[in-house]
């Protein structure tokens, strides 16, 4: 059949989900990764990534189980949970995109003074002391008195990491536009090996 039909549309699903089940095993891995080799050590960040990575898992195999057995109730549900993540994902990768440098600095300072656990681990992985100064952090100073204060250190990489997120992100979002618009269609596609009087 030509692409676009039954079987293409299904197959497209099934490959599409997969990435999805991928992407979200990769997430559970790299936060037990992070965690085991003492990189990351804040609970709720590793926590905050293996949830998403298990939530994108299921919305995958969800999907998958959905498209192969031309189920309509999974496909719905498939459906009404992709549409929040989609406008969400969009939604996020966009003021990634758009995030002003002055506002950039307010959100790392805002996230620098409520992290306690991750800005140790900032600290002891990009070899900085200090948000604005170095003698904000005592411990490390005395430990480290030739390390630049961590301002310096993260004011460079923010935007570059920012704008791979969001690029990222957007082409992550297009990926789910693109599952939405086929499982629409899919779900109102008559399966060619059923009978031909039978009621989709």
């Amino acid at each position: 059949m030509v692409c676009g039909g039954f079987k293409c549309s299904r197959n497209t699903l099934c490959l599409i989900n997969t990435v999805f089940m991928m992407v979200g095993l990769l997430f559970v891995g790299i936060a037990a990764y992070g965690k085991g080799f003492g990189i990351i050590s804040s609970l709720s960040l590793v926590g905050g990534i293996i949830s998403v990575g298990i939530l994108l898992f299921i919305i995958g195999l969800i999907g998958v189980i959905g498209a192969l057995r031309h189920h309509q109730v999974l496909l719905f549900f498939y459906m009404a949970v992709m549409v929040p993540m989609f406008v969400i994902e969009l939604a996020v990768s966009c003021a990634c995109l758009a995030l002003p440098e002055s506002q950039e600095l307010n959100l790392l300072k805002a996230s620098w003074q409520h992290a306690n656990r991750t800005r140790e681990d900032v600290q002891n992985n990009l070899h900085c002391c200090g948000f604005t100064n170095t003698t904000e952090s005592p411990e490390c100073a005395q430990k480290h008195p030739n390390f630049p204060r961590c301002l310096d250190v993260l004011s460079g990489s923010l935007d570059v990491v920012l704008r791979a997120a969001g690029i990222t992100g957007l082409l992550f979002s297009f990926l789910e536009l693109l599952s939405l618009w086929l499982t629409q269609r899919y779900r109102n596609m008559k399966d060619p090996l059923t009978r031909s009087g039978a009621f989709l």
